[in-house]
């Protein structure tokens, strides 16, 4: 393992010329926990930073620059790891904390929510559907009707409004064309 550490610099080099938002995460938010010559397991402070890793795509460009960098094909395990460090060993920790703990977890008993009771024993809790997703709306076409109830004519320019809420001076207006 002491191998490994002693290429986390040049991996972090490899991830940030990769994505920069992967290498900020690992940087300050990870270090290595374990290896077993096969799967580097990252221990994360926070379920929160550990879950930014994961949920964006950035467990796969760290796969990625191991890969075409260092040339070797590891499985990423991300774990919490509060303490900052694997057993020393150069394995696994003998007890680590389970890969996804439910949100709840990090919050101190007396923060957690009420469990919500099942509407029956057998029947699983149904999720509440998604609010409806509207298109994207083209900037040029994001006009107000003239009949707007909102539309209110005395509202203010975007320089009226930054000199009266700011006290801002134009120095120089420079026309785009």
């Amino acid at each position: 393992m002491s191998r490994v550490r002693q290429m986390w610099p040049d991996i972090l080099d490899a991830v940030k010329g990769r994505r920069r938002f992967s290498w900020i995460l690992l940087s300050q938010n990870a270090q290595i926990a374990g290896f077993d010559g096969t799967t580097l397991q990252l221990g994360f402070a926070t379920v929160g930073a550990r879950d930014s890793f994961v949920n964006s795509g950035s467990q796969e460009v760290l796969q990625q620059a191991l890969s075409e960098a260092m040339g070797v094909q590891w499985r990423i395990d991300t774990v919490i790891d509060p303490g900052g460090g694997g057993g020393g060993g150069g394995g696994f920790p003998a007890a680590r904390p389970p890969a996804a703990p439910p949100p709840q977890a990090a919050a101190p008993a007396a923060q957690r929510p009420a469990p919500m009771p099942s509407p029956s024993p057998s029947a699983p809790a149904a999720a509440p559907p998604p609010p409806p997703r509207r298109p994207p709306v083209a900037a040029e076409d994001d006009v107000a009707a003239e009949d707007d109830a909102d539309l209110d004519d005395t509202a203010l320019t975007g320089y009226e409004l930054i000199v009266r809420e700011l006290g801002a001076t134009v120095i120089e207006e420079i026309p785009h064309e």
